[in-house]
C-alpha cells in the first residue's frame, strides 16, 4: 500500500509554509495531490521524485565571486 502525506505532513517535513506549498504547487514544483473530499493527500513516492529531480537541476542564476561568496547574477 502506498504511503500518502497530509498537508501537516508535507508542511512539517518540508519545513515550509502553506504559501510557499501553493507556490510551488502552481510552478510545478511538487506534484498535485490526490484530492478525497476536501483533503488532500500527496503520494511519498512522488514527493521523493520531484526533490531528487530539483537536487539534480544545475542551479542557474548564481556565480561564485570568491569562496564562500555567492552572488545573483
Amino acid at each position: 500500500m502506498q504511503r500518502l502525506l497530509t498537508s501537516k505532513d508535507l508542511l512539517v517535513s518540508l519545513g515550509i509554509s502553506q504559501k510557499t506549498l501553493g507556490r510551488h504547487l502552481s510552478r510545478g514544483l511538487l506534484p498535485q495531490p490526490i484530492r478525497v473530499g476536501r483533503r488532500r493527500y500527496w503520494r511519498v513516492d512522488q514527493v521523493e521524485a520531484a526533490l531528487a529531480s530539483l537536487h539534480a537541476q544545475p542551479t542557474t542564476g548564481f556565480q561564485s565571486q570568491e569562496a564562500g561568496d555567492v552572488r545573483a547574477i
